[in-house]
């Protein structure tokens, strides 16, 4: 129900009656005057207004007839230019190009323009201008983005970089379309004066080591923000801030102590079956750490057996030992060069007899001290596989059983000592790659090549392989022609 004000009555409605019900007094007031007119305009000032007509007068007089006037499109607009008009051919074709993938698309039309007209963009070669271009193509909307690339192209320290650094530090951020703080941080280092001092050299391989997406340059790449982000390296003069990355680029502070189990990329099974034969009883068996009853399984892969000892009672106070499952399933994996290479397994059932010697002989390793010996292998092809102290996940097995195996095909191919003139070629290769894949490997080039060769395995086939196979060049080529025909 509601009420209706009908001149002075008021009338209270609902569906089914109308009620008629007396007024309150209301206080009449006076209507409001009219509006004052303005006079009309005489003949003469009609006619002066004809006379000066103009857009905005038409606007002013009817707007809702009057259509704004087209915007002009980003092409033309560019053409228009002088920041553009500027460019090479080559860059403008490309900026053009751009715009059109841009559509209607303010932001990225804006984006575009104020990146393609910046004074030191124009400064930049072709080959830089267009890195930048497609970089910025990966994120057309993302503020932060442009204003990082313009940021580059006016700073004086990385235009001061050779062209060929300039575009290696444009590649690594593109790795990080949506990472800003990865771009944040390469950003900071491409412009500090501490990295402008540096070699050439040096420069490339510190961008190599930081600006991936693998399992060696995410961990390198924090540690690196936060050299930089230090009072000590913002408050120190350019030979000042190159000392610390110089000391950064040697220490790796960031570097894993192992490669296997690393997270990242792992081989996937290749075969389709794994066979177990067993067990049959062996009353005394020759293992590494003593003499002992075992059970003896046999591997079928490839339609090959592969014997496996495993001791037949355990004692479970010397650590935490594979099954014969998870052995098998490490071979499985393992890249058909290498599982070429196994003659036998042996899963030990007490620690290394040798892991004093090997104490002694790693002492620079931080973990010396606390050193056990997890897997052994030689040129014979035996793995020996010992008890650890925490049970550890099938990836690490994978992983060693891979470490293993480069073992036995480097002292295959040169021999077991490190030292001497047949490996030669691998330790040129340590030392002119610069990046080392684990503080293991610094214990001994047998060690770099072992680890080095579980990281190559690891990568290959995936997005993360030109970026390892830039920082460790040299060490991959090796590879490539000793195991690169088989995975």
């Amino acid at each position: 129900m509601g009420n209706m004000r009908i001149g002075e009555r008021v009338t209270r409605t609902s569906t089914g009656q109308v009620e008629e019900v007396q007024p309150n007094e209301v206080e009449v007031q006076a209507p409001p005057p009219p509006p004052q007119l303005a006079p009309a305009p005489n003949s003469a000032a009609r006619e002066r207004e004809r006379d000066t007509y103009t857009p905005a007068r038409a606007a002013r007089a009817n707007p809702a007839r009057v259509p704004p006037p087209p915007a002009r499109p980003p092409e033309e607009a560019l053409r228009g230019d002088p920041g553009f008009t500027r460019l090479g051919e080559a860059t403008q074709t490309a900026v053009l190009e751009r715009a059109r993938a841009a559509g209607n698309s303010p932001i990225a039309q804006q984006n575009l323009r104020e990146l393609a007209t910046n004074d030191g963009f124009a400064q930049l070669p072709p080959s830089n201008q267009r890195a930048m271009l497609d970089l910025q193509g990966q994120a057309p909307v993302d503020r932060q983005l442009t204003e990082q690339l313009g940021g580059l192209a006016s700073n004086p320290n990385f235009r001061g970089l050779d062209e060929a650094t300039r575009n290696n530090a444009l590649g690594q951020l593109s790795r990080h379309p949506n990472d800003p703080a990865a771009r944040q941080t390469l950003t900071r280092l491409a412009t500090s004066p501490g990295f402008a001092s540096m070699p050439g050299a040096d420069q490339n391989r510190l961008l190599n080591l930081v600006g991936g997406t693998n399992v060696l340059s995410n961990p390198a790449r924090q540690a690196l923000d936060g050299v930089m982000g230090s009072a000590a390296f913002q408050g120190a003069n350019a030979q000042g801030q190159q000392a610390q990355l110089n000391d950064f680029l040697t220490r790796q502070p960031a570097a894993p102590r192992v490669v296997s189990g690393l997270h990242g990329p792992t081989p996937q099974p290749r075969l389709q079956t794994t066979t177990i034969f067993g067990p049959t009883q062996v009353p005394n068996h020759n293992f590494s750490s003593g003499t002992a009853a075992a059970n003896r399984y046999e591997v079928e892969l490839d339609g090959r057996r592969i014997p496996v000892f495993m001791p037949r009672n355990p004692n479970p106070a010397n650590g935490h030992s594979p099954t014969i499952e998870q052995v098998a399933q490490g071979l499985a994996v393992l890249p058909p060069a290498s599982r070429a290479l196994v003659n036998q397994v042996n899963v030990e059932p007490g620690q290394n007899p040798q892991d004093a010697y090997w104490r002694s002989r790693y002492a620079n390793d931080p973990n010396a001290q606390n050193f056990r010996s997890y897997m052994t292998a030689g040129a014979d092809g035996n793995i020996t596989i010992y008890p650890s102290q925490h049970p550890q996940p099938q990836a690490v097995i994978n992983d060693s059983l891979i470490h293993e195996t480069g073992h036995t095909l480097s002292m295959r191919r040169w021999g077991d000592d490190n030292s001497g003139r047949r490996w030669g070629d691998w330790r040129n290769a340590i030392q002119r790659d610069g990046i080392r894949p684990s503080n293991y490997a610094a214990n001994a080039p047998g060690e770099d090549f072992s680890e080095s060769l579980v990281l190559y395995q690891r990568v290959r086939g995936t997005p993360q392989e030109a970026e390892v196979r830039a920082m460790m060049p040299e060490r991959f080529r090796i590879l490539d022609q000793m195991v690169g025909g088989g995975r």
